[in-house]
């Protein structure tokens, strides 16, 4: 198996609210077991719900941007 290093760019990706505007989704620490799964959220700032089927918010993406010309090929 060969490793290899490579240099990265993170994101975070956040749910502002589209009621009020000024809020963030955040999850409410439930699930619900439907088909998908589906997680509530609640606004931080005007209480809004909803449910969300992908994942909680906020949460991190990782991009590679390129390989690193050190990568040990062991």
């Amino acid at each position: 198996m060969a490793k290899e290093k490579y240099k990265v760019q993170t994101y975070e990706i956040d749910f502002k609210c589209d009621v009020c505007g000024k809020g963030w989704y955040r999850p409410t620490g439930e699930v619900l077991l439907t088909f998908p799964a589906q997680f509530p959220h609640k606004c931080n700032f005007c209480g809004a719900e909803m449910n969300v089927r992908e994942h909680t918010y906020p949460y991190t993406v990782v991009e590679k941007v390129e390989e690193c010309a050190d990568s040990a090929k062991n």
